[in-house]
This record gives C-alpha cells, sequence and structure tokens, in this order.
C-alpha cells in the first residue's frame, strides 16, 4: 500500500489543479502532433508509475533480492 501512495503522491498536485485537468496539450514528435487531455496525462503518468515499480519487485524477486518494499 505505501507504493501505492507514492505512486499517487507523484501526480497528486496536477490531480489537484482543475485548470490543468481540463486543458490540452499537444506534442509534436517525428511530425505528428498528439493533443492529450489533463486527465490522460495525470492518469498515464500513475500508470507508468505503478508498471516500473512493479516491474523493478518482479526483477528483484527473480534474483532473491530482499527488496523491503511493501505492498
Amino acid at each position: 500500500m505505501r507504493e501505492l501512495e507514492r505512486s499517487f503522491a507523484r501526480v497528486e498536485r496536477f490531480l489537484r489543479n482543475p485548470a490543468q485537468l481540463q486543458a490540452t496539450y499537444e506534442e509534436t514528435w517525428e511530425g505528428e502532433t498528439r493533443t492529450y487531455t489533463g486527465h490522460w496525462i495525470a492518469f498515464h503518468l500513475l500508470e507508468h508509475d505503478i508498471h516500473h515499480r512493479t516491474e523493478l519487485m518482479q526483477r528483484l524477486a527473480l534474483l532473491d533480492i530482499e527488496h523491503g518494499i511493501g505492498l
């Protein structure tokens, strides 16, 4: 649970700002422009953080390394 709280804390400031959540953001990459909403960005960051924390825990477990990360 502690790690999920850390993941959420990472995006909490963004979630508390209605103007940022309701805004749209453009990104141009390799000549293609994409538009994202603030909601999409916030939850993408949360999902991305959880994914990488889980991936790290899996690799430590495969190497039989004690990590002390509370679930």
